[in-house]
């Protein structure tokens, strides 16, 4: 999932994009492989 977010967000040229769950949890984000990626950072 985050390859494939990334690759999208390179398509379309967006900051970021991301998959939060119900929680605020973010479970896979475009930008996974930086030291500032969201994965894991909640957002509720």
């Amino acid at each position: 999932m985050n390859r494939w977010l990334a690759e999208t967000n390179a398509l379309i040229e967006a900051s970021d994009l991301y998959l939060i769950d119900l929680a605020g949890d973010t479970i896979a984000a475009s930008n996974h492989a930086r030291p500032d990626s969201f994965v894991g950072q909640n957002f509720s």
